[in-house]
């Protein structure tokens, strides 16, 4: 059970990965206004994560909400795929 919460929670996370990477800040600005994320605040967040993205990925597990947009965020951001995969295993396994 362990190993199959890990192994979904590394998927979901891909998932949102892959809409941050081919959807990028056009889709995040389209729709971001229905869950009160303003351009701001995107702008904000893309300078965070450039500073610290490799914290915020194992991490971000364990905030509600940053737990969500962490894919997106990492995937828009370009960070490179093999990199956000082993932070969030790190962080997957972790929370599981």
């Amino acid at each position: 059970v362990l190993a199959l919460g890990a192994l979904a929670a590394v998927c979901g996370d891909n998932i949102g990965y892959a809409v941050g990477r081919f959807g990028g800040r056009e889709l995040i600005l389209r729709f971001g206004r229905y869950v009160f994320f303003t351009e701001e605040r995107l702008l904000a967040t893309e300078r965070f994560f450039d500073r610290r993205g490799q914290l915020v990925v194992p991490m971000a597990r364990f905030v509600e909400g940053l737990r969500q947009a962490n894919g997106i965020v990492a995937g828009m951001g370009g960070m490179r795929w093999r990199r956000f995969l082993s932070y969030n295993a790190l962080g997957g396994i972790t929370w599981v």
